[in-house]
């Protein structure tokens, strides 16, 4: 599969529930209009023994990846659907690398699999919306479950995240015009990375 750039900004919600910030996205002026069902979406990151993936988001280095391999619904043994994403960002844009799992195609990605083990399984409700002019993504993502999955390290029972993400994808291009798009949630975009937090709530 090609790779994929663009950007996603993030609004971290810890007091407002999934129906209140749909109600404000259907009633943007941008139009949007939901695009798909509601569904679960799951996700295994994998990481190196000593979390380089993780302390390099921590520490904000200008160049990080993560890999993780990516499902729908709950089954991921009878997914034929399932995908491996290596997820790249150099400063603020990100690009994405996907192939099926079983193709073992991309050497960029072999070449993590050598180096990397699975350390958490997040998985969470979302809800996805588009503007009218196609141009912008908004999702919402609830209920997020966090489950540490390293035997070299101690962690507890999973991790249900109080809050919810709204998550604002769209092309370089139009960077500037997303201040105005996000003012009316009333709250600034912030950092906020569902692996990092995971990591935190598990293994910290």
């Amino acid at each position: 599969m090609k790779e994929e750039k663009r950007i996603e900004r993030k609004m971290y919600f810890p007091d407002k529930n999934k129906d209140s910030l749909i109600g404000v996205i259907k009633t943007h002026p941008y139009g949007f209009k939901e695009t798909y069902p509601e569904r679960q979406v799951n996700s295994i990151y994998y990481d190196t023994a000593s979390l380089d993936n993780f302390w390099d988001n921590e520490n904000g280095h200008e160049n990080r990846a993560k890999l993780r391999i990516r499902w729908y619904g709950k089954d991921l043994e009878s997914n034929k659907e399932a995908v491996i994403e290596l997820k790249m960002k150099m400063g603020e844009v990100g690009s994405k690398i996907r192939e099926k799992v079983g193709d073992n195609k991309n050497q960029r990605i072999k070449d993590m699999f050598k180096i990397t083990s699975p350390v958490i399984k997040i998985y969470y409700k979302r809800r996805y919306f588009e503007s009218a002019d196609r141009k912008i993504r908004m999702t919402v993502d609830f209920d997020i479950t966090y489950e540490g999955l390293s035997n070299s390290k101690n962690y507890s029972k999973p991790y249900i995240e109080p809050g919810c993400v709204v998550e604002i994808k769209y092309d370089v291009s139009i960077d500037d015009k997303i201040s105005g798009i996000t003012q009316i949630f009333g709250h600034r975009i912030n950092k906020f990375s569902k692996y990092a937090r995971g990591i935190f709530s598990c293994y910290y």
